[in-house]
């Protein structure tokens, strides 16, 4: 293969700052021109592993060019060649450069379960995004859920400008056992929450065939009475009655 002459890309010379992860990287590279006469243009090459290029744009005879919609989240390489005005004669790829994955913090919260908080029965694991194709709960170090996302939650509005941001997956904590446990929360592959908690349970994964109601005296406040009974379908107590007590 002939060499046309010798190219360097310049490097990555910016992209957009502030990107979220539910949004697209643009970037925009620049090269050194190839110091032969008959050069006719440049092919820009990229792809997500070193020196295997799945993707490329002929941008003619220019030694810039902005990308669009690039996957953020992702590492990206990028090498240029050039051709002749023949568009026969193509060089060596030059050096490569590239551009790491972007991890910018979306805008969300994980309100269920927070730090050090007791998790016991079947609860909800709940929070919102601003911004996501996908919110995704990991236990454990275990396998990724996505959970449902999209729900009405007007309280975001004035972070998020909108209000389709609730996010939601029903889970038996049971399941895990006695003891500490992890939480992790993604926002289209961007953590946004890291959260320890404690499991207590009774036992068993899901109780069966059992009842009991209970008073709770001066609850939530001198003078009242809370009657808490045990729910099979929420693995847990709810309130049944509460009332002020009149002595």
């Amino acid at each position: 293969m002939k060499i046309l002459g010798s190219m360097a890309l310049a490097g990555v010379l910016g992209y957009l700052p502030g990107v979220s992860a539910a949004q697209a990287v643009q970037l925009t590279l620049a090269w050194d021109p190839s110091t032969s006469p008959n050069v006719g243009g440049y092919v820009l090459y990229y792809g997500h592993a070193s020196r295997n290029y799945t993707d490329s744009v002929d941008v003619g005879d220019q030694t810039q060019y902005t990308l669009t919609d690039l996957e953020t989240g992702t590492t990206y390489y990028f090498a240029i060649v050039a051709y002749d005005t023949t568009q026969t004669i193509r060089s060596d790829f030059s050096n490569e450069v590239y551009y790491p994955a972007l991890t910018t913090s979306p805008k969300a919260n994980l309100e269920s379960p927070t730090q050090g908080s007791f998790e016991s029965g079947i609860g909800l694991i709940r929070g919102w995004v601003c911004q996501a194709g996908a919110v995704e709960i990991q236990i454990d170090g275990g396998a990724r859920v996505q959970a449902a996302y999209g729900t009405t939650r007007g309280d975001t509005v004035e972070v998020c400008g909108d209000a389709d941001n609730g996010f939601g997956y029903t889970f038996n904590w049971n399941r895990l056992g006695n003891g500490s446990h992890n939480l992790r929360a993604f926002a289209d592959g961007v953590e946004f929450a890291n959260v320890n908690f404690t499991v207590t349970t009774l036992g068993v994964e899901y109780l069966e065939g059992v009842s009991g109601e209970f008073i709770l005296s001066n609850f939530p406040a001198t003078g009242n009475d809370i009657a808490v009974r045990w729910s099979e379908p929420h693995q847990n107590f709810v309130i049944v009655n509460g009332q002020a007590n009149s002595h």
